[in-house]
């Protein structure tokens, strides 16, 4: 069949396949690339009890003094017969009267609320009725006392007549970790305090921190402690080791304890409960939530493809377009950078963030599963560079629907050019199947002679199916022939009647005298772009001065090296190629006389400051089938300057 310029006829009838006539070789599963997750369990929040001895303000209705400057007061474990409870405790466990003498109160709250005490170990004479008691005073309600207390108005002496061991016990989980703080100081003179974090059931054995204290204001200190395997309650408790006299001792005032950073990230996909088939396009998110009392940073998300996706890109971060991200090629990883992002905590600043990016099923993919892994690497914020921890996700599956059935081999498309003094600009063609469009458009350059091959040509349900190859741009001024030689093989031979009329950069007609469709492109300042650092602003302007619409204008303009993507408008997509960052656009239409005027903004690296030569190219394809944007081959004349 003869095809002919203007004429619209462009399906042709080649050749048939039979499905199933070939056969492709077998898979061999790869190793797992996949870790198997040994997250800790989300460990739990804590809030010590009356930290700063806040509860019971002291007032002369406590026994056994009547005092409103200070009282020895019942720790928990003496109003529970020596059992020790945990700091899920509080001031709504009110006992009423006391037993055990004393006249007691019936007011609502008669103990200090979340501690325990026992006499230290210091101590080879204890006096019973005080041996489970401890001394809260109130600052500067005597002229022995400090004028002040590190926090709010109250705090303890570690005596109650004799030095003791004060502690309250947490509900902890297995690998959290776990920053504490207190404030420390003395009557006068020095003392000794003893600190320890450890398992509820473990003896006081080593100290966690030995503290000599000889200070007469109050001391802040820190540390940290990791909740070791099968420890479910664990203690932070102080004890007086050496005191001025009998009767003053070491102070203690605002405890704190919260959990380090715990960041959980799950993955999900678009697609989900769905079966995909090779070209489908479909979107991964990856949600991120902090379930410590500690703020993260340095963040470092990786998330591992399966071999039978492409990265696309289009990434965002929560719902916004986001440039910060990389893709290894070679290991299937996708990268992004959040080093100066920050997740707040559950106490304080609680938030989340999801992040998102697009795939694409290669068109070899087999039935059975995708299988991909994020996981997410941080630090907790304001810490030592050891404070880290590492989450991975489940490892999630998206189907892939029973494979057609496959014919191996190629369909060859040939041009013969049988003037070879002529130079012309190539052809757009679409492979068809059953008259429905098959895969991509495909462009065959410019050269005396041009092939491309097709291979893995599916059946669906062991069908035979019909090829057909159609021509997408109209080729000025010759004439066409197509032919099938044998099966899957054609040839397309053109005779040219008016030479010259298809030029190269398709800018001039020779014969119609007549302007062509014009790309053009500017660097807006120039005066920036040898400072590292610097956003360089590039306009990109098409025309079209023909009498005639122009359709399927192809313009890409990849990242100079040395340089990122930015920013770019909104008709523009941004996109990765073997790891060079893109932006494309893609004009369905222009009308005669009409103009179109886009922007991309490119980062220029602080490694380089030096000129870099940025390059737009541009490819009519004369159809309104948008390319796919991460195509490899991508346009192929080279815009102007203007």
């Amino acid at each position: 069949m003869r095809l002919i310029r203007n004429k619209n006829v462009k399906v042709l009838v080649v050749a048939t396949i039979v499905a199933g006539s070939f056969v492709l070789p077998s898979f061999v599963q790869a190793q797992s690339i996949f870790q198997e997750p040994h997250n800790n369990f989300r460990p739990n929040t804590i809030h010590i009890v009356n930290g700063s001895f806040e509860m019971p303000q002291i007032s002369s209705r406590f026994y056994p003094y009547n005092s409103g400057s200070w009282n020895y007061i019942p720790a928990m474990n003496e109003l529970t017969g020596g059992a020790s409870p945990s700091n899920t405790s509080s001031a709504t466990n009110a006992l009423g009267n006391q037993s055990g003498g004393g006249t007691g109160s019936s007011a609502s709250l008669s103990y200090v609320d979340g501690w325990n005490a026992v006499p230290s170990s210091t101590v080879t004479h204890i006096i019973p009725r005080f041996a489970n008691y401890i001394e809260v005073q109130r600052a500067g309600a005597n002229s022995n006392f400090p004028s002040t207390a590190a926090d709010g108005q109250q705090y303890i002496e570690l005596d109650a007549d004799q030095p003791s061991y004060v502690y309250q016990t947490m509900q902890t989980t297995p690998g959290s970790r776990l920053y504490y703080s207190f404030n420390l100081r003395n009557r006068g003179g020095s003392g000794r305090v003893k600190v320890y974090v450890k398992g509820s059931d473990a003896s006081r054995g080593n100290a966690t921190q030995d503290i000599e204290t000889h200070s007469s204001h109050w001391e802040h200190y820190e540390g940290v402690y990791t909740v070791p395997e099968g420890q479910y309650r664990t203690d932070i408790g102080f004890e007086s080791m050496s005191e001025e006299t009998a009767a003053r001792g070491n102070l203690l005032d605002h405890v704190e304890v919260r959990t380090g950073a715990y960041l959980e990230v799950n993955k999900s996909s678009s697609v989900l409960g769905e079966e995909v088939l090779g070209g489908t396009i479909y979107t991964y998110t990856l949600h991120i939530e902090n379930f410590g009392q500690t703020d993260a940073d340095q963040l470092i998300v990786t998330d591992q493809l399966d071999g039978d996706v492409d990265f696309i890109g289009n990434a965002k971060k929560d719902g916004v377009d986001f440039a910060g991200v990389s893709y290894d090629e070679e290991h299937k990883k996708v990268l992004f950078h959040l080093s100066g992002d920050t997740i707040g905590n559950v106490d304080t600043n609680h938030h989340s963030m999801d992040l998102s990016y697009q795939v694409r099923v290669k068109d070899t993919a087999t039935e059975g599963e995708i299988k991909s892994q994020a996981s997410i690497d941080y630090h907790d914020a304001n810490q030592d560079s050891s404070a880290r921890g590492i989450f991975y996700s489940g490892v999630d599956i998206v189907h892939i629907g029973r494979r057609p059935a496959v014919a191996q081999g190629s369909i060859r498309v040939q041009w013969n050019q049988l003037m070879p003094t002529l130079v012309n600009s190539g052809l757009d063609v679409q492979l068809y199947r059953n008259g429905e469009i098959y895969g991509w458009p495909v462009h065959i350059d410019a050269m005396t002679q041009w092939e491309y091959h097709w291979n893995n040509l599916v059946d669906e349900n062991n069908t035979t199916s019909v090829w057909t190859v159609r021509l997408l741009n109209s080729v000025e001024n010759y004439q066409l022939d197509i032919e099938n030689i044998r099966p899957r093989e054609w040839v397309i031979r053109a005779n040219f009647s008016n030479p010259g009329s298809n030029t190269p950069d398709r800018t001039v007609d020779d014969v119609h005298s007549q302007e062509r469709v014009k790309v053009l492109y500017s660097l807006t300042n120039p005066e920036d772009q040898n400072i590292e650092g610097r956003i360089l602003h590039y306009k990109i302007r098409v025309k079209n001065d023909t009498s005639q619409t122009a359709r399927g204008i192809w313009i890409r303009d990849v990242m100079p090296l040395y340089t990122h993507f930015d920013a770019v408008d909104t008709q523009g997509e941004y996109g990765v190629i073997e790891g060079r960052e893109h932006a494309t656009w893609f004009v369905d239409r222009l009308l005669p006389g009409e103009e179109k005027e886009f922007w991309v903004d490119i980062l220029q690296d602080f490694c380089c400051p030096e000129i870099q030569v940025n390059q737009v190219n541009y490819e009519l394809t004369g159809n309104e089938n948008r390319p796919y944007v991460n195509d490899p081959v991508g346009p192929r004349n080279v815009a102007e300057r203007f």
